[in-house]
Parts: structure tokens; sequence; C-alpha cells
């Protein structure tokens, strides 16, 4: 605070300025980059100014002032802090601050227990925590009994303009003590006052984490793909809510939502390492490396005895059919299992006893018995009668490094109930694709038109008129690899508005290389120097209505790199942005797995 003598824009009176800055995402800015900068690292402190009075400013004119005058007083926002400039004169000032306290406590409205599956999940409302200017302490009723809680530290708390003088108490799932109970929570204000009691809810707090052992069998082969059954991986509390296979940038590859024992497909070939990601339905996790690979065999390429015919067009291809008493081997390590399309048939290894398996389908899909091969390959043998062979799945799976996993609870984004944005988040990122590390939240203004979409090495792209819907998305977590990560989908007026959107994006490309950059919306010639792409994916979109990027842009310290897809069907449009800084050039396997991301952003955008 400091009082300010009369000046040719302000009267005389008082001037309080924030010392921390906004929250990024209230930055007004052309440039995307800036809602997603540490502002504090960025911008001096004393810049923030209280309007006290009548300052406005509008069509890029102000008027009035900021500052409070001698015998006048400002209410904030919530209404309830008051200031008053009781006395100044030259040298001094006298102001009171009073705090509006309510001896009137409003019922406490506890979140939904089915948002309670992190121990950073709030246990009150946010539009009850807000409704309060200052909680000093809280109460449970478990069972009848009632009992003090203490709220867990605020981590990295320092004294701002929202908690001045006391750290902010908030109470949080893990500062409820563990069991099943009745339960029903009060608060206490900083005067003494204390609430009526919240509605009573039945909760179950286990802390416990998932087991997660290093069983597994195949569980069954469908359209092609062997899925692997963690069998060692289970929850004794309230069992499995989500387990999920997660690349090394965050992104879900595979999710489960089986109760015990998970089910991935871990694809035929190559060995797929990845974490493992596993999450009881109250919050506790483990996480471990995982690798894994898998392979089927049919039929007709197994060493086979006896009599054999093909199985019709009523089996996969590559089915046989046994007449008579038949033998079928396959040599591997890992699991083996048996896939039969009807009749049954012994399955073991060789030498030792052999177990007795039916036949069971669904569809395309069939049921698999499984055996265990250990580390050294050895032989597994099928015999019996008159039976259909499908053929033979193995797999190999090892798991490692296994620790607890903490599940944060993810936040609500109000954008998603108006329902344009709720469609057009079809198609880009949404909170289901990260791990929940991860944090998906529109960009500033990133739900409207008054930001560009197309900027690539070009300021001029008339289709930015054209443009109807728009919604752009960020990902963001602690300690971020990325400058910027970001998808976005709009839809244009028309077809041929996207068409020609689409064709300023190639030309603006073509021309980029070979200027070897361009003039971008500040006015500056960018350079742009553009690098090797791992071979593009089949099912991205066609290359005649994509483009995809991958460049060096700019030089020295404002050098950064960008993985870039921009692809259109119809009258919409999905972009993919990765930007990474000047020192973390993309690996290959790195863009591998971003052109896989964009294979899933043009499957929604082709269905």
């Amino acid at each position: 605070m400091e009082y300010r003598k009369a000046s040719a824009n302000y009267q005389a009176g008082l001037v309080i300025y924030r010392t921390d800055p906004p929250p990024n995402s209230s930055v007004i800015s052309p440039n995307a980059y800036d809602s997603q900068q540490d502002l504090t690292n960025r911008i001096g402190t004393d810049i923030w100014m209280l309007n006290l009075d009548s300052y406005n400013y509008g069509q890029s004119r102000s008027t009035g002032s900021m500052s409070l005058g001698a015998g006048k007083s400002a209410t904030l926002h919530s209404g309830n802090i008051g200031i008053t400039l009781a006395s100044s004169s030259d040298t001094s000032a006298v102001v009171n601050i009073t705090r509006r306290e309510s001896n009137n406590l409003s019922k406490p409205i506890l979140t939904s227990t089915n948002t309670w599956r992190s121990p950073d999940a709030l246990i009150l409302d946010s539009s009850y925590n807000n409704s309060l200017s200052a909680i000093e302490g809280f109460e449970a009723d478990i069972d009848g009994v009632i009992q003090a809680i203490t709220p867990s530290k605020v981590e990295g708390w320092s004294p701002t303009y929202l908690d001045p003088f006391t750290e902010p108490k908030v109470l949080k799932l893990e500062d409820l003590p563990e069991g099943q109970y009745l339960l029903s929570i009060r608060v206490k204000s900083y005067l003494g006052n204390w609430s009526p009691w919240s509605d009573k809810v039945n909760v179950n707090i286990d802390r416990a984490a998932p087991i997660m052992g290093s069983d597994y069998a195949i569980s069954k082969v469908e359209s092609g793909k062997v899925f692997v059954e963690l069998s060692g991986i289970r929850d004794l509390g309230s069992g499995l809510c989500s387990s999920q296979l997660v690349n090394p940038e965050g992104w879900i590859l595979e999710k489960s939502t089986l109760k015990a024992k998970p089910q991935f497909s871990f694809g035929s070939g190559d060995i797929k390492s990845m974490a493992l990601q596993v999450f009881d339905c109250l919050g506790n996790g483990r996480a471990a490396s995982i690798t894994g690979q898998s392979a089927f065999t049919p039929a007709v390429d197994l060493k086979l005895s006896g009599k054999w015919i093909s199985a019709g067009n009523l089996f996969p291809a590559g089915s046989l059919k046994c007449l008579g008493r038949c033998t079928a081997y396959s040599k591997s390590t890992g699991v083996a299992g048996l896939v039969l399309g009807s009749g049954s048939a012994k399955f073991s290894v060789v030498g030792a006893s052999a177990k007795s398996v039916v036949s069971n389908r669904s569809g395309d899909s069939f049921r698999v018995e499984s055996i265990s091969l250990g580390n050294r390959a050895k032989t597994a043998k099928v015999t019996g009668s008159n039976f259909v062979l499908i053929g033979i799945a193995r797999a190999k799976v090892t798991i490692t490094n296994i620790s607890d996993a903490n599940f944060f609870a993810s936040e609500s984004d109000p954008s998603l109930e108006e329902p344009i944005q709720s469609v057009l988040n079809r198609y880009g990122f949404n909170s289901a694709d990260f791990a929940s590390e991860w944090r998906i939240t529109p960009m500033a203004r990133g739900t409207t038109l008054e930001d560009p979409t197309l900027d690539l090495c070009s300021a001029q792209y008339d289709s930015e008129l054209l443009r109807k819907e728009r919604r752009q998305v960020v990902a963001n977590k602690s300690e971020n690899p990325y400058l910027f990560l970001s998808s976005e989908s709009v839809r244009y007026k028309s077809i041929a508005a996207a068409d020609q959107a689409l064709k300023e994006v190639k030309l603006s490309y073509s021309n980029c290389i070979k200027n070897s950059g361009g003039t971008e919306r500040d006015g500056l010639f960018t350079k742009y120097e553009f690098l090797e792409l791992p071979p593009l994916p089949s099912n991205l979109i066609t290359p005649s209505n994509s483009v995809i990027v991958h460049a060096k842009i700019g030089e020295d310290s404002s050098t950064r790199y960008l993985f870039g897809a921009y692809q259109y069907n119809g009258d919409l449009f999905t972009g993919l942005y990765v930007v990474s800084g000047a020192t973390r050039p993309f690996s290959q396997e790195e863009l591998k797995r971003w052109l896989d991301v964009a294979v899933i952003m043009a499957e929604r955008l082709k269905s």
C-alpha cells in the first residue's frame, strides 16, 4: 500500500498494488505462449494495481482514478473486505481494513464421494469455500463421535493478497481417517463461530495400494489381437478402477476398467516398453515399468501331424480342422495360449501333464487357455480329435521398478457445458487422453475466434475470417518438458472455407521451405529449418488434406523445435502442436509417438 499525492491522472489517495502477477489464464496477449509461461519469472512486481475508485479502460482510452480518496471506502470483490482511508497528511495516512464475518455460517456442501479418488481431492465444494473469507478449523462427526480434523499443509504457500497472513485451511481426502463410516463436517471461522453440520454421507477411506504381482496369462484372441491378462494385479479393498499403459510423454495408450486382472493388447512383433499405472477406486495407486510382446501363429503355420483340412470361412484365415486324431506343436518362451474354434483338445508343455481345453467363442473373440513355458524355449503340444484349431498365441511380459503412484484429481471444465465446446472436445485432447498428472484446460480465449488458428511461417491467412467454431486446449503439468503442448479443433463455415484454409497452409509451408522462413505476426522474418520426419503412418488424413511438420524455428536463445500436424476433413480441422526448447530437440522415437497421437486425432476427425 502507499499514499499518493495528486497528479495529472490521479487524485490524491490510497493506492494498493498486488505484488504477485495474476493467474496465467487471465493474461490477454496475442502471443499464444504467454498464457503458458511462469509470469513470476517474467514480470516484475508492483505493476498490478487494484481499482479502488472509478478507473475505466475502453477503446484505447482511460478515464477516472484508481486511488481511494480521504473519507472514502471500497469493498473487494467478495464483499467481505472493506478498506477506508480515514485521514491523511503529507507524511502519513490512517487506513482501516475490516473483514465482514457472519455469525450465521451456512451449512457446508460436500463434494460427491464419487470424486474422492485421489489424496488431493477436495472434501468441501469450491462454491462453499469461496463463500467464506477464512476458515480456522474443521470438525468431523464420524459415526456419532466428534473429532477435530487437521488439514494438510498447503505446499509452497507464501503470503499473497488472497491469504496475506495465515496459510489457508483446505480439507482434502488425505486428511480424513481410514475406514468405513458415516461422515458429517462442520467448519469454524476465525471469529470462533461454527457452521451447521453438513449432510451425512457414507464413506470408505482405504489407503492400501493395489497388489502388483508379475503373473500373467493370455486371456483371448480377438480380431487378430492377442490380449494379455495381468493376473498378478488386484486390489483387496475397493477393487481396481483404472489400469493403463502410458507412453513416456504421458499419453494413455490403452486402458482397462476390469476390477481385477486387467487386460491389454500388446500388439505383435517388437518388444514394447511403457509405463503401467494401476489405481483402485479410492485413488491409491502403483506404477511400474512394463515390457511386453505378443504374437499369433495360425494353425496352418504350426508343425502338424495327423489329417488336417481347411476349417472354412466360418473361422479366421489359416484355421484347420482335425479329422481323426491330430497333434500340433509350437516352440517359444513366456506363455503360450491355445485358441480353439470348436471341439476340445489337450494342451501341455512336452513332457508335462496336459490341460483340457474346450472351445469358447463369442463373435470374433476366442477365449484362450494358457500354459507357462518359462524363460527358456520349450515346446507346447496340442492333441485331440475332430476339433478346429485356430492357432497358438504367445506372449512375454516383464514388470519391474514397482513404486507407489499418485492419482491427481481432475479439475472441472465449465466450457464443456456449452454444446459447441462439448462437440469440439471429441476431436482434440481431452482429460482421458493423458495420465492424471497432466491438466487439460482451454487456452486463454481458446473457445473464441479472437485468436488465430493458422500461423505457420506467415501472418496472412484470409481463411481465419471463415471460421465458425473453435476449441484450443493446452496440456500442462509440473516440470512440463515442453514449451507448448496443444490441440486445436475448428469448424469452418463451409467445406469450401476449410479447403481454402488447407490451400493457404500448404502454400505457406511451400514458401517457407523455399525461403527458409517467413514473416510472422510480429512483422519480423523468422528462420525455419525443416527437419527429418519418421515414415508417416498410412492412417493419417491423406497427404492431400494434411500438412505434417518437423521444424527448427528461430536462432540462438529463441530457438525452438516444432512438431505440427494440420489435418482437414470436410468442414473440420484439427491441429496438434508440440513445441520443445532449444536444448531439447525431438528424437525420432519421440516423433513416432507423436505421430501415433496424430493418427488418433485423424481417426476422431474421420468419425
